[in-house]
């Protein structure tokens, strides 16, 4: 995250800069990377931890994660190896 700040938001040089609008676009960056819902839903959640625990330091009117919604996780179900596969 702070590498795609410094190359993509230059002069936001602390958190009191980073808005929604940001936020959004750096997932938009990570979904790109083809990762799953999961991995997308991870940054999210600790961005959002984040931005909530140095809100108090960084004058933030608000987190710039809420009212971001989760991707909905695609559940994989797998059948374990077979004795003649093992």
């Amino acid at each position: 995250f702070s590498l795609f700040i410094q190359k993509r938001h230059p002069a936001a040089t602390h958190l009191g800069k980073i808005d929604r609008a940001t936020i959004r676009e750096f997932l938009r960056a990570v979904e790109a990377e083809g990762v799953s819902e999961k991995t997308w839903n991870d940054w999210l959640v600790l961005l959002g931890a984040v931005f909530r625990r140095l809100a108090p330091y960084a004058s933030l009117p608000e987190n710039p994660c809420a009212g971001i919604p989760r991707k909905q996780e695609a559940t994989v179900h797998r059948a374990p190896f077979s004795v003649t596969e093992l």
